[in-house]
């Protein structure tokens, strides 16, 4: 809803289990300096006190909407989220993690510039266990903010551009596309945000405004190691009319490296990586080739890997 480039936002969250953080994370929202939005939260069948948080907050702020549901998954709830949501404009947010004052700000002045884009994006810092401060690269110059061509081609060696915290959808256009998928227990959002980028371009802010802590309890992507194949990999290597997209290619080969190494440095599924190897194989082999590789590939030399690259990542 537009009316004078008055931008209204609706902000879902997904709420699971979050008594620790869920204040925190409202509180983040109840002080942006743009106040034109609501926030629907979907009480995901939670069996602590989050949800008793959120209604004492309720009661502080008639812009917060609680809808309450059995444990369906965390694709269940921010697809209920989205089709509950009043406005055009969907922001999602973890339940955990938290946003810079400003974020709503610079979103909107991004969709009062850009108002026929679908997929808009801001920056975000990666807060570790132990409070370091890791910074995704996102292979744009300092000050960018535009239209992002080759989201695909990018998205291959930039993981900053996007994330499920940072990023604002047109509803009608995320419907469209089904939302995220349900069921899916492992790499959901992934899936989307390369659906988007085969469909339409982002539009990406190079301004770190989101604080996404990685290895807080219970956090949706600090998961126990997967023993599933993360979704995009079984959906893109199977689905043959994206099989010409060359910067698809690359992203998944690189991804699929990642999801490999990740299972073999956790010391605990080597014999899975291996698996997801041989299965990637048929799909596509020099994918395949290059995570068997990996999975034989001793687990003190990709922790090594790891860390440089880590630390690559600590200054800005």
């Amino acid at each position: 809803m537009a009316k004078n480039n008055e931008i209204y936002f609706s902000i879902c969250i997904s709420l699971y289990n979050k008594q620790k953080y869920i204040s925190e994370t409202i509180n983040s929202l109840l002080k942006q300096s743009y106040k034109n939005f609501e926030i629907v939260i979907v009480n995901d069948g939670s069996t602590d006190d989050s949800a008793a948080i959120v209604e004492k907050l309720q009661k502080q702020d008639n812009r917060i909407k609680l809808i309450n549901q059995e444990n369906k998954g965390v694709s269940v709830a921010r697809n209920v989220g989205v089709e509950n949501a009043k406005y055009d404009y969907v922001c999602l947010l973890d339940a955990d993690d938290g946003w810079c004052e400003n974020y709503l700000q610079i979103m909107r002045d991004m969709v009062v510039k850009f108002p026929k884009h679908k997929f808009f994006s801001l920056r975000h810092e990666i807060v570790e266990s132990d409070g370091r401060i890791l910074y995704p690269t996102v292979g744009v110059e300092d000050g960018f903010c535009g239209e992002v061509e080759d989201f695909l081609k990018l998205y291959a060696t930039h993981d900053g551009l996007v994330h499920t915290s940072s990023v604002c959808l047109d509803k009608e256009f995320f419907l469209s596309l089904g939302g995220f998928p349900e069921g899916i227990i492992c790499g959901e959002d992934t899936y989307l945000w390369i659906l988007y980028g085969l469909k339409t371009n982002l539009i990406f802010c190079n301004k770190i405004c989101t604080h996404y802590y990685r290895d807080r309890e219970f956090s949706h992507t600090a998961r126990n190691v997967q023993v599933e194949l993360p979704y995009q990999f079984d959906y893109f290597l199977e689905h043959k009319e994206f099989d010409k997209t060359k910067e698809l290619d690359s992203y998944l080969r690189k991804s699929a490296f990642l999801h490999v190494a990740g299972l073999k440095i956790a010391n605990k599924l080597p014999l899975i990586a291996f698996k997801h190897s041989l299965r990637l194989f048929k799909n596509s082999k020099l994918t395949g080739i290059v995570c068997l590789v990996t999975s034989m590939t001793p687990s003190f030399v990709l922790r090594a890997v790891k860390s440089i690259r880590d630390n690559k990542r600590v200054d800005l």
